[in-house]
């Protein structure tokens, strides 16, 4: 497996159940079935064009409609298309394309004590609250989601599976960005900069620190970091430094639509 899977599998480990198959793995996270991996099959090779539509038939067999609300099956590729493969997926289906950047090494950037590590419950409640104010989507459901994912993160931290930087800019938290890390492999959480912060060279800053801390701590460490193609996010992680390796992909299949 690649290295999005391989940081998605590190990333989810508190809270998510894996089952190996042969050619494929089963992740579950029965807290949350409306997660993005909520129910989904990780296959450990690309399909050919007219097998997705098997996989979602094996995945039908694995979790029954009546108790799926997202379908999702996901695959890694190395090396980075010009554009995404033609691939014929099922009706009502959506196919999502990230590419995956690494790095490997140390900016050597100068301390900036505009940044420390998240250490109390006023810099945890903080954080909360401007992950709230810049989720896009405002709807109740994805706000409770979002409020649960940074649980989960805030918990993560308090067992040290990850750490969380804040950049603090006219006294308010501005942005922060998170890395979680085991043996020789790391991968960023989700990083957020308030809107209007953005383009001031936050984030830089604290991904400078973040890979710094983490190669100091993991001199062998892979730091993985994705972004959906063609979004802003991935000419800044190139700018930074970041090599793409692969692309990430996710068919996304609605039960009530497809059955």
């Amino acid at each position: 497996m690649g290295f999005a899977i391989r940081s998605d599998a590190l990333v989810l480990a508190s809270i998510a159940l894996r089952e190996r198959h042969d050619g494929y793995t089963i992740v579950d996270v029965p807290s949350r079935p409306d997660f993005w991996y909520g129910h989904a099959l990780v296959l450990d090779l690309p399909p050919a064009a007219p097998e997705l539509a098997s996989w979602v038939e094996r995945h039908t067999q694995h979790f029954p409609a009546a108790l799926v609300r997202k379908r999702t099956i996901v695959w890694e590729t190395q090396g980075v298309a010009a554009r995404a493969p033609r691939i014929e997926t099922p009706p009502h289906g959506v196919l999502e394309r990230s590419i995956v950047f690494v790095r490997t090494e140390r900016y050597g950037a100068p301390p900036d004590e505009r940044i420390r590590p998240l250490r109390d419950d006023a810099d945890w409640d903080a954080a909360a609250a401007l992950n709230a104010a810049e989720e896009e989507d405002s709807s109740l459901a994805m706000q409770s989601f979002a409020r649960w994912r940074f649980g989960v993160v805030r918990d993560d931290a308090s067992r040290g599976r990850m750490r969380m930087w804040g950049l603090w800019h006219e006294g308010e938290l501005a942005a922060y960005a998170g890395v979680y890390a085991s043996d020789a492999l790391a991968r960023f959480a989700t990083p957020v900069t308030r809107e209007r912060d953005r383009g001031r060279g936050f984030f830089r800053r604290l991904c400078e620190t973040a890979v710094d801390a983490t190669l100091d701590d993991r001199p062998d460490a892979t730091i993985v970091i994705c972004a959906t193609a063609g979004e802003p996010p991935e000419a800044i992680y190139r700018r930074l430094g970041f090599a793409a390796t692969g692309e990430l992909y996710g068919f996304l299949a609605e039960p009530g639509a497809l059955y």
